[in-house]
């Protein structure tokens, strides 16, 4: 016979903030390179429906 166990947790969220502050200029690392990413593969996507186009 199994026996359910509850437990619970709590999180202290204070702390966490010093970590999202440390963590923002990362963040905004990624999200600009990604975003350059994004741009870059949307620029070839277009080039390579335009070349299939002329054929």
């Amino acid at each position: 016979m199994r026996r359910e166990v509850l437990r619970l947790y709590r999180l202290e969220a204070v702390p966490l903030n010093e970590v999202q502050q440390w963590l923002s200029p990362f963040e905004r690392f990624w999200r600009d390179r990604l975003s350059g990413l994004r741009d870059l593969l949307d620029r070839m996507d277009e080039e390579s429906d335009r070349l299939d186009g002329e054929s």
